[in-house]
């Protein structure tokens, strides 16, 4: 059943939507519940028409137009464009190239083959890290390659770039593999048990994420020290506070 009318929120939304390149005109009537024709109409300016935008909002270049102006900002790679707008590379790759939606005042191609490469190179590096320094966690790849978790994560995945070569996940898991010496081991439960070191030192001089400290500080299998109290420390508000009488 369709809504005979459209209130403000919803026009509100309507403009945005159109101004979406993932949602076909279909996919915002079938969310408003209203007619396709209602929804060219607004794209139109025909019905609920602002002062604020230019119309059609959306013509038979609306995609080609965004796809540009993501490569003229330089910040996407072609992966990520092909992901942003649900279509393929090669449609993405034309555009850069000049060879659809040429336009006179742009230098093409606009994404070259060296900033090409050079995030290829970076693909490379992240896949090396996640594969092979389990003790480099998700956080702090994220950090050296100025991005996010949730990036670094979705790349892991193969969701936010997908090579038909690798096997994913490329990290199988993110809880640490690394092996301590008892040594090692016997150097982090000390600090623990010296009220004075604080849990940042102890992370910043071992290298370590916070869940491998946890374990230390637990004594959970293979992390334990024998004739230590456990736990070392207790975790209150981000401050590891020594049990009393411990």
């Amino acid at each position: 059943m369709y809504n005979s009318a459209i209130n403000e929120n919803d026009l509100f939304d309507i403009f945005n939507e159109l101004l979406n390149p993932k949602l076909t005109i279909s996919d915002i009537a079938q969310k408003h519940r209203v007619r396709e024709s209602v929804i060219y109409s607004i794209n139109y300016g025909t019905s609920y028409m602002q002062d604020n935008y230019t119309y059609p909002i959306r013509d038979k270049n609306f995609v080609n137009r965004y796809i540009l102006n993501l490569l003229l900002t330089q910040q996407y790679t072609i992966d990520e464009i092909s992901d942003l707008v649900c279509l393929s590379k090669s449609t993405v790759k034309a555009i850069n190239n000049g060879s659809r939606y040429r336009q006179h005042n742009i230098s093409y191609p606009i994404l070259d083959n060296q900033y090409v490469l050079k995030e290829e190179c970076i693909r490379k590096k992240i896949k090396s890290l996640l594969e092979n320094e389990p003790d480099i966690s998700i956080s702090q790849i994220a950090k050296m390659f100025n991005t996010t978790k949730f990036a670094i994560n979705a790349f892991n995945q193969g969701n936010s770039y997908h090579n038909k070569l690798w096997n994913y996940p490329l990290r199988k898991t993110d809880a640490r593999t690394r092996f301590f010496s008892e040594e090692e081991k016997e150097n982090i439960v000390e600090m623990l048990l010296d009220p004075y070191v604080s849990k940042k030192d102890i992370l910043k001089k071992y290298n370590l994420g916070l869940r491998v400290l946890n374990k230390f500080n637990n004594g959970d299998e293979g992390y334990r020290i024998d004739n230590i109290k456990y736990p070392i420390r207790l975790f209150r508000k981000n401050i590891f506070v020594k049990p009393k009488g411990g």
